[in-house]
């Protein structure tokens, strides 16, 4: 965009740039007007007419501009100018210095198809970035120019140029009232997050199974979790970790409401100083799967030492064939799969002696546990930190 105060300085930077690089300097003028009557004569002219102009219909929704001063300023109107410049020069019977002169104008312009304002010799004529471009014209084109100007033909070319901007002339609106840096501040306005669900493992459990739910609370209190509308206080939960991690058993007292299938697990925390007193967490959907589907339960406790025997609850477990445990990070090679086949299990829990956990190779971190069922069935996993 190129902005001007005048768009009669747009005529007299292309006067400028034709003047300073035309390879002959002529004999007569280069100048800002209207094409002359003689087609050609002794003196070698060019003149540069404004033909027309038009708004820039990309521009006529431009928003208002924000000033240094915090006030509201009109955008300015962008326009395209086309101009037509004519040469002139020689004899009437042989042009041929108006020919010459009209190929250097197109040179330039070819060469030259954007400008940076302000120009070194004109200052005050515009500032920003200008663009040239020829326009093509044909038979009708040159009717439609010559027509109403009632002129005798002579050597010319049209060049459409913009964008050209020209600022309102109305004042700024006045700024709006001096705030502190940062914006006004309400004290004592508290946002407080929505407590949230961020893992539920297993996230496949059976009827009446035990799932770990990790949350964050962002410093509130936990009221309850409600598993698909049933609600389990507090008071029936096994905090792992107080405030990050509780242990749930599904409820199982109405098989209509906690059927197998897609559920929702919520949170409701309470807070004496809301209005109203709770505030719910986003569901986090789980499978509830059939009674009878060989599962595991997540333990209730955060972590295990390794010196103790490991009891895992589940059920449908008979058929155990061995237990599995991974790293819950990722498993960055094959030898980081620990297999356990343990010596003592029935269908409703496993043991994993501590002789077995240190046969395993095991180290001290988080660690996902699965119980294979035959030769190719695995329940879902559950967590557990394993510590020295």
């Amino acid at each position: 965009m190129a902005v001007f105060s005048n768009l009669h300085h747009v005529g007299e930077v292309l006067v400028e740039l034709i003047s300073d690089n035309l390879p002959s300097v002529p004999t007569g003028t280069v100048q800002v007007g209207p094409p002359l009557d003689t087609a050609t004569g002794a003196a070698e002219d060019v003149r540069v007419t404004m033909l027309w102009v038009t708004p820039q219909p990309t521009h006529r929704n431009d928003g208002w501009e924000r000033t240094p001063e915090g006030g509201l300023r009109p955008p300015p109107l962008s326009l395209s100018a086309f101009f037509m410049v004519t040469t002139y020069g020689s004899s009437a019977e042989d042009p041929i210095r108006a020919h010459e002169l009209l190929g250097n104008v197109m040179q330039i312009f070819h060469t030259q198809p954007e400008l940076s304002l302000p120009l070194a010799a004109l200052a005050d004529r515009g500032e920003g970035s200008l663009r040239v471009v020829q326009v093509p014209t044909a038979a009708d084109l040159m009717e439609k120019i010559y027509s109403p100007m009632q002129l005798k033909h002579r050597a010319w070319v049209l060049f459409e140029v913009g964008p050209i901007q020209l600022p309102m002339d109305v004042d700024d609106a006045t700024p709006g009232p001096v705030v502190a840096p940062g914006g006004i501040r309400f004290e004592g306005v508290e946002v407080l997050s929505r407590p949230r669900i961020t893992r539920v493992t297993p996230s496949r459990q059976a009827q009446g199974g035990r799932v770990r739910v990790d949350v964050e609370l962002f410093g509130r209190s936990l009221a309850q979790i409600l598993a698909e509308g049933i609600a389990v206080p507090l008071a029936s939960l096994d905090a792992l970790t107080a405030g990050s991690a509780y242990a749930l058993t599904l409820p199982n007292v109405d098989p209509e409401v906690v059927a197998t299938g897609t559920r929702a697990l919520r949170l409701e925390v309470g807070d004496a100083q809301l209005d109203p007193p709770q505030q719910f967490s986003v569901r986090e959907q789980i499978t509830v799967l059939d009674a009878s589907t060989p599962t595991l339960d997540a333990p209730t406790v955060a972590s295990h030492s390794m010196a103790g025997d490991l009891v895992l609850d589940g059920r449908a477990l008979g058929s155990l064939g061995a237990v599995v445990l991974w790293p819950d990070e990722g498993i960055a090679d094959p030898s980081a799969v620990k297999t356990i086949t343990p010596a003592s299990f029935d269908a409703t829990s496993v043991t994993l002696s501590a002789a077995e956990l240190a046969g395993a190779g095991l180290s001290a971190g988080s660690w996902r546990i699965s119980a294979r069922i035959g030769d190719h069935v695995y329940t879902p996993y559950v967590l557990l930190e394993l510590t020295a």
